[in-house]
């Protein structure tokens, strides 16, 4: 049996059943895994958060329970902080988080979305708990934006 990728070519003598299934759980060991994740987010989800916010996308978009008010500050983001948001109701309307991608840490995952994936935008019913570092940019971050009439 021959097995051909853009790097390898494998040439499989097989015997006995279990021969094929060991070579077979060896070959996708090494040809199909996702590559390591970078030092700076290993154990992102299992650190203690800097600061946790609320976001729910309904209606009456909120964080934290206050609407937006140009005048009063919704909370602040530290450079090289951990976060955890819980953002409610992106069923309707996609969460796009602008700097930062985001690490699902609810248990089970947000339907299409996997726990310990990393993804920039959501739309999934139900509450989806997700955490990011906030390193290599230090600048405003936009939380939430909203179409009415979507």
């Amino acid at each position: 049996m021959a097995i051909e990728t853009r790097s390898f070519r494998w040439k499989l003598e097989v015997g006995t059943g279990l021969e094929f299934l060991l070579w077979s759980l060896l070959l996708e060991l090494l040809l199909f895994r996702a590559p390591p994740k970078p030092a700076s987010l290993t154990g992102l989800n299992t650190a203690n958060p800097d600061g946790t916010f609320v976001i729910s996308m309904s209606d009456n978009a909120t964080i934290n329970g206050q609407s937006w008010d140009e005048e009063v500050p919704l909370g602040a983001i530290r450079y090289d902080g951990i976060y955890e948001w819980n953002i409610i109701g992106t069923g309707a309307h996609p969460f796009h988080q602008y700097l930062y991608h985001m690490l699902i840490v609810e248990p089970g995952g947000c339907g299409f979305y996997q726990e310990g994936e990393f993804y920039d935008t959501l739309s999934a019913s139900g509450n989806c708990r997700v955490r990011f570092y906030a390193i290599d940019i230090g600048q405003r971050m936009v939380l939430v934006s909203t179409f009415q009439g979507d």
